[in-house]
């Protein structure tokens, strides 16, 4: 099937996948996650065993990969010792189960895709005015409102920083300063033989 981009202006498509598909946006971000965790999982094998000398620096590729015809052909050779066997094993095991993963994330987007160009003719107005008006614009509103006080209070955060750092001594504190080096400069005028 080919893949399918949804480009729609007055109702996006994750509005209706929001109100109407939560539970299959759900199935897609696990299969995602689940994916990704083993893609790590993977990554972490080769970092820890596949550098020199490591167990499956010998089923890499040449350009520094691990692929999962690499690691067939290293099991294949009968040059691997029992623990390299195991590792590689267990590492084919987590490719494949990372494309399992792979596959079902893409056909749970693919479903999703679908239901959701379903689901545009069968809007009511109703549901229409609920999308656009509370799900879109009052949604954009309050987002903006929000980033609009943020702003402003951090402006005003700055500005008594500002304040506080210019008017942070107080007059009686400058007075005692002024007095105390007054006092030395008339000393240090008066050991130079200067009267003041």
């Amino acid at each position: 099937m080919n893949k399918v981009r949804l480009v729609a202006d007055v109702i996006p498509p994750r509005l209706i996948v929001a109100r109407f598909f939560p539970e299959m946006q759900q199935a897609v971000d696990d299969a995602q996650a689940k994916a990704e965790e083993l893609g790590r999982e993977i990554e972490e094998l080769i970092e820890e065993h596949g550098v020199e000398c490591g167990l499956m620096a010998e089923a890499m590729t040449e350009a520094g990969k691990l692929t999962a015809a690499s690691l067939k052909a290293r099991q294949k050779s009968g040059e691997a010792e029992p623990e390299e066997v195991e590792l590689l094993k267990h590492a084919s095991k987590i490719m494949s189960a990372e494309t399992a993963a792979k596959k079902a994330t893409k056909e749970a987007e693919e479903a999703l895709t679908e239901a959701t160009l379903k689901k545009y003719p069968e809007l009511t107005e109703d549901e229409i005015r609920t999308l656009v008006v509370d799900d879109k614009w009052l949604t954009d509103i309050a987002e903006l409102i929000e980033a609009e006080i943020e702003a402003r209070t951090e402006q005003l955060t700055a500005r008594v920083r500002v304040l506080t750092e210019r008017y942070g001594h107080t007059l009686p504190e400058i007075s005692d300063r002024m007095a105390a080096l007054e006092a030395k400069v008339s000393a240090h005028l008066a050991a130079m033989g200067i009267s003041a």
